[in-house]
This record gives structure tokens, sequence and C-alpha cells, in this order.
């Protein structure tokens, strides 16, 4: 919900909406005519019947026109906002401010509800729509059927089912909730009572819910299994846990169920509790944990945080409307009067949901909600390496009613990315893409950096097609950001169907995608002939990376900001960033970093540091305050690790160099053992593969791949490419044969041609040895005089 501004904006375009459907009244229902209405930043602008711009001051009468303007917008916009629009946000502030500019939208045609003695129209209590919460944690779901649309058990509708006197009390409950909350917006009565009856309600429908859901059935049949084993002496009514047990053993034996024990002739008395009644008291009491834990958790409970969108039409009320639509039937024509008549079911209290959820998901990545993912896990788009945004199209189609659709403004990452993939596949089974506007490179919002995609999703398919537009900063520029009209001369249509988890893209098809689909149909995919692999983090490297200065026999002398040093040269290792790798050149070292494992990369210990490489730990001993600060599990025996040692195996070997972010190919080789961090992948190609990796090398810096990595990754506000191994490990290489071996002997000789001449002299024009790697990486590919022209036209 952010500062309000989807909500507001929504608002104005209700407005216009009914303004251009021609049903924009006043109180009395008397269509507005002759007045003009537009929006233009956001605000409503109005002009009256003369054409001249509306303004509102003291009136003297009712009739004045400017008058009747005031009000209708003022009972339009207090109409739309307390019966049609609701937000939530976890961050209270976000809420204050929504509530807050809400507010000020009414204030702003607040109008002279007494002209005489110039009282004004005072605002209702609207704050009640906007609630603060984690929208995305719920315990209960809320649609209550199974797949035959039998209500599941626990649920309120199995509830009502199941028995007519807590139907009945149900229903009275949910009409004095929805009773409640009309009475705190029209002010009528106290307002802290009203919120405190309205917070009592919710917590009898939580308290319902848990006392009849599966966690509590278990507990039931577990204390019951127990008591007539081992009796209920063992359970203190002094104590919470003792006292809910006691409670429940008395309502189970009224309603006759048997929580008790049963003397026989062979045994008299309660068995002494052993170590099975031990194991079943305890599994008793972590299930009552359970429970308590979910009666005071703060979830955002969807299935009755507003009483707007349950059904609360009555069974008797919906039997006298359908009858009603029945007869009607009758009456009509021999071909209506074969329809079977409309059955009726009690779906009081059912979660109808939202005609329309818009949203701009929060921009958080996954690294940031560990605490969160196991919550997270009953999301059928869940995926451990999605951030947050993924989860938001998932609720979002939760909570819509039938027929209805979702727009979000967010990221365009996950239709590239791995953990896409669930959302994907979600997306195709469940719904329909009415249309997807790609703004890659367009910095859209100032205080996030990601590229941003509008998608629109409905719950019913009405069209076959997609609206499909993607946007440049050009084109932002040259039309000064009018969006619509961008889209409405570039957009193209393209078929859902077209899309799978294989393909999923909104790009039109053309000889560019045909293409790319020819690169990832070889032989041998990326990911089955190398692993990509990602590079280490230190977590400090102004501690553990050093620039040279001399070398010395048995120590290195080294400098960083805390000062020189000389450390043992076994301990210290070579090291580059991204930006030191240069395209088929040979890596070279530009740091050193203090690499405290050993061959097997494995941690040293403490006192093996201490007495092998003394200079080592003295330099880490005067840095363990420091260390110790770093976010990441450590004691005083460890604290000198690395916060994530990945892939250490690869680092000693002769290698590819991958960096992350990249402008254009630039792949190196490492022929020495280089170390690095995450600004680098490696490719450690496989065992029966090794013998490729100047091949590899080759392609990687060639025009081809280059097409292939554009066309199927996402850049970063502007021509930058995040290379991630999800996007290189679909590309695919020809196996190498007899007929092909040639070419692919010549590619070798030719990258080692550049690497010699570059390590002889960085500044050696390859350019011409480049294009015939190019030339011949087309041939390898066996692409036609057409194919190669899309590559080099683009």
């Amino acid at each position: 919900m952010g500062s309000g501004h989807f909500l507001v904006s929504a608002l104005n375009e209700l407005i216009l909406l009914k303004f251009q459907l021609g049903i924009l009244c006043d109180e009395h229902y008397e269509r507005l005519k002759d007045i003009a209405l537009s929006i233009e930043n956001d605000e409503i602008l109005v002009r009256d019947s003369h054409n001249a711009p509306f303004a509102y001051t003291f009136p003297a009468h009712e009739n004045i026109e400017s008058h009747k303007i005031q009000k209708a917008l003022f009972y339009n916009k207090r109409k739309l906002i307390e019966s049609c629009l609701f937000g939530v946000d976890i961050n209270p502030n976000s809420c204050e401010i929504t509530k807050l500019r809400l507010w000020i939208e009414l204030l702003k045609y607040s109008f002279y509800k007494d002209i005489a003695n110039k009282r004004l129209e005072t605002l209702p209590n609207i704050d009640i729509n906007i609630k603060c919460g984690n929208s995305l944690i719920s315990h209960f779901d809320t649609y209550e059927y199974d797949k035959d649309k039998a209500p599941q058990r626990g649920t309120f509708a199995w509830l009502k089912k199941k028995d007519s006197t807590f139907s009945n009390n149900f229903r009275d409950k949910l009409l004095r909730y929805n009773n409640l909350v009309q009475m705190y917006k029209e002010k009528l009565g106290d307002k802290s009572q009203i919120d405190a009856e309205i917070n009592a309600l919710k917590a009898y429908f939580k308290d319902t819910l848990l006392n009849n859901g599966y966690i509590m059935e278990s507990l039931e049949k577990h204390l019951g299994a127990f008591v007539r084993t081992y009796g209920d002496s063992v359970f203190d009514i002094e104590t919470p846990f003792g006292m809910e047990m006691i409670k429940i053993i008395r309502k189970k034996n009224a309603e006759k169920k048997s929580f008790k024990f049963q003397p026989t002739l062979e045994e008299l008395e309660p068995k002494p509790i052993d170590k099975k009644g031990q194991d079943l008291l305890a599994l008793i009491h972590k299930e009552f944990e359970t429970l308590e834990s979910l009666r005071k958790s703060d979830t955002f409970e969807w299935r009755f945080a507003f009483p707007e969108v349950l059904d609360l039409e009555t069974f008797e009320e919906k039997q006298k409307r359908v009858s009603a639509n029945n007869a009607i039937k009758a009456t009509q024509s021999q071909r209506n009067m074969k329809k079977k008549p409309q059955e009726i079911k009690d779906t009081f209290g059912d979660f109808k949901g939202f005609d329309l959820v818009i949203g701009n998901p929060p921009y958080i990545r996954q690294q940031e909600i560990t605490s969160l993912k196991p919550h997270l896990k009953n999301y059928k788009c869940f995926d451990g390496a999605a951030d947050i945004y993924v989860y938001f199209f998932e609720l979002a189609f939760k909570l819509l009613k039938q027929n209805a659709r979702f727009t979000f403004v967010t990221s365009n990452k996950w239709v590239k990315a791995g953990y896409g993939k669930s959302l994907q596949k979600f997306l195709l089974e469940k719904s329909f893409i009415e249309s997807y506007i790609d703004f890659s490179g367009v910095k859209v919002f100032d205080s996030a950096s990601v590229d941003v995609s509008i998608i629109e999703v409905s719950n019913y398919q009405y069209k076959q097609e997609i609206k499909c537009c993607e946007i440049s900063q050009e084109q932002m520029s040259s039309f000064k950001n009018d969006v619509e009209t961008i889209i409405s001369n570039n957009y193209f249509l393209k078929p859902q169907s077209s899309l799978n988890l294989d393909y999923f893209r909104f790009e039109m098809q053309d000889n560019a995608t045909h293409l790319i689909f020819k690169l990832k149909s070889f032989p041998l995919r990326f990911s089955n002939i190398a692993q990509i692999a990602k590079g280490s983090s230190t977590g400090n490297d102004k501690a553990f990376l050093f620039d040279f200065i001399a070398n010395d026999k048995n120590t290195i002398e080294v400098k960083n900001e805390f000062r020189r040093f000389h450390i043992e040269k076994e301990i210290l290792v070579p090291f580059c960033y991204g930006e030191d790798i240069k395209r088929f050149e040979y890596c070279k070292a530009t740091k050193y970093l203090l690499y405290p494992y050993d061959k097997e990369n494995i941690l040293i210990h403490k006192h093996t540091l201490q007495n092998d490489y003394p200079l080592a730990y003295e330099y880490l001993e005067n840095l363990k305050s420091v260390l110790l600060q770093r976010k990441i599990v450590i004691d005083e025996q460890n604290y000198y690790k690395f916060s994530a040692l990945r892939n250490a195996h690869t680092y000693r070997t002769a290698k590819i160099m991958i960096p992350d972010l990249l402008n254009y190919p630039r792949f190196g080789f490492d022929n020495v053992g280089m170390f690095h961090n995450a600004s680098i992948h490696n490719v450690a190609l496989k065992e029966n593969y090794q013998q490729m990796e100047k091949l590899i090398l080759g392609v990687l810096n060639s025009k081809l791949f280059w097409f292939f990595i554009e066309k199927s990754s996402t850049k970063l506000g502007g021509s930058a490419i995040r290379l991630m191994p999800i996007y290189i490990d679909c590309f695919s290489f020809p196996h190498i044969t007899q007929a092909n071996q040639k070419i692919v002997d010549n590619i070798i000789a030719l990258v080692d041609r550049i690497l010699e001449s570059k390590a002889k002299d960085s500044t050696f024009d390859t350019s011409t040895l480049e294009s015939r790697i190019d030339s011949l990486v087309y041939q390898l590919y066996s692409l036609t005089n057409e194919e190669i022209q899309i590559i080099e036209s683009k």
C-alpha cells in the first residue's frame, strides 16, 4: 500500500469512470449534468456548465451549482472509500499515511451542511478499511471446499452443515460484525467500544476455527488415549496447560465421549506413566503449545478481515431470491424451460472476494526473508530462492471473487529467473494473463533499482491472447512518459497457448525467437557439461584482502586500510574482482586473500593457525572484535571463517571466469588458480568435457552467445546484464564429431593465439581474430545466412 498513492489514484479513476458511464450522481441519485471531468497528474479536474474551472466557495443557498458539484463529489468519494476501497500493509506508518491521504481526499470536497450556521459536513471514520498486518501470512484458507466442492473439515462451512445451532449462532455473530463495522464508519456509537466488540468477534471466529481444526482434533485424540490409560491426575489445574486439558476432558465427558479411565478387573487403577505415556504427554503438550501460539500469532486472516467481501445473504433470503428467479424462468420460452432450476446452497459467511486487487509488491530479496520462508511453503509458487514479491501473485489470486482480476506493478525478474518457474506453472494452470507491459531499462521508481513490468491477470477467460508491449527509455522520453499512447502504438497480441515452462516470454515470436529455440536445442546443454560456480563471501573484504607490496622468502609484505603487514605466503592466495576480468585474457591477481583453510578447504583449527601461521594468527586476533560483528554464526574458536565459502574445490584449477555484471561479452581465463568473490562465477567443467574449455571460452565471447544472452536474460536498469547461472544453463553446444572437429580445432587455436598475444601486450588488436572466431562459431552451430543476419543486425 505504501504511501496510499494506489488507493487515492484508484478512487479518482473510479470517479472518472462513473462520470464516463453517466452514473455520477448526487445524494438524491440525480445525475450531474453539463459538467466536464478529467484527471491530470492523478487529480480530478472539473469544469462547470459554463466551462469554467470548478471552485467551491461559501454558497448563498443549496441550489448553487458549485455547491451541488461539491456535495456530489463528496458523497461519491465517501461511498467509494467506505464500500469499495480496502488496503493492507505491514508498515504501520504506511497505513497511517494512507488513511490521512484518503481523509484529505474527502476534506477537499467537504461542503457546508448547514449554510445558515456555516457548519461543514463532518468526516466519517474511514480508517477501518485500512489494516496493518503481514498480508502474506494467514492460518485459515479463504476457500473452504475441497475439489468436489464439499466443505473441508474444521471450516465454517463444515461446522454450519454439521450443527444447526452453530449455524444460527454464526449467522447472528457475522451479521453483528458487519453491523458494527457500518456503525463504526457512520460514527453511530462509542468508537472504542465498537472497536473492542469487533476485536472480540474476530477472536471468536479465530478460536472457533482453531478449536475445530486438525491440530485440536489430533490433540483430543491423543488426550483421550492418554486419560483412558493413565488417568487425568497429571494435569495441574493451576497451570494453563493443565487447566485447558481438564476443560477439554470435562467437555468431552459431557458429550459422552468417555475421556476417563475405566477400571477393569485386571486394572483397578490408572497405569503409572511409563516411557510411552511420557512421549504421548509430550506430544499433547506440543500440540497445546502450537494452538496457543496460533491463538496469539499476529497472522492476517483474510477469511474474516473484511465483512464487506463475505456472503451475508442468509439462506432464507437466498431461497426467496432463487425461487423468484426460477419462477421467472418457468414462464419463459420452451427453450429456456429446459434449463435446470438454480440450485440453492447455504453459502452464508463464505469468502466471496474482491472484484479487483491492485498492488506494487515490496522489492525484498530472498536473503532478507529467511525467517519468513517456513510460513511461505504452503504457497504453490514457493521457491527457496524466490524474492518476496512472487508470493503476492498467488495471494492476489486467492483474494479474487469469481470473474475478477488483479494487476501488479512489479519486478519482471520472475519471467526469466529460475525461481519464477513455480509461479509460471501456477499462472499457466490457474489464470489467464490479459496483458504484460515490460519496462526493461526504464527507471520507473527512484527508490528501487529494479526492472519493472505491469501485469494484469484474471481468473476467467474471455479472450485467447495477451496484450504485450515492451517500453524503452527512448519511447518514454519521446512521448513524455505517456504510457497509454506508447502501448496503443506498439502493442502486439500473443496467444497464451504459446507460453510454457520451457518458453515463458512476452516477446513477439519472430525469426529471432526461433533462433533462440535453436540455440537451446543442441544435445549438450551447458548444465550437462559444466557447473557454474559462484564465488565465496568473506563477510568483510577489508579485513581479508590486501594489496601486494613486496615478496620475501617465506612471507609477503602487504597492506590494507589498517596498516602494512607481513603474512605467511602459504596462507595468502591470488584474488581478483569481477571488474578485473578482461575479454580473451588470462586473469591477473589484483589482490591477495588471506585464506584460513587447508588444501581440502577445511577451516584451519585455531591452535594450528597459531603454530603454523603466527603472523596471520596475530593479524586475525587483532581484528577479532571486528570479525565477530559479521552476521554469521561464529564463536571464539572460528571467528575468522568466511561468511560463505562456496565452490572452493574450483578455485585452484584452470577455469573460465564469468563476471557477474556485463555490458558486452567479457569472459576471461584463469590459468593460475585464482580465488574470487560472488561478483564472479567460474565454469567448472565436468570430467569428460574438460578438453572443451578453450572452445567454450571462444563461444562465450562470440556474437552468437551474446545475442542469446541479451534475448534470454533480464537487463538491470539499462544495458547491463546480471549473468546468473539460470540464463547460461539453458544454452547448448553441439557434440564434437568428425564432421565438425576441424572447426573446433580452429576455434581453439584462435583462442590460444589471442590469449598469448594479450598476455604479451594487453593492447594488442585481436579484432580480426575475434571476427574469425565469430564466423567459425556460426559454422559450428550450422546457422543459415538469414540467421547470421539476425545476429549481425541486432
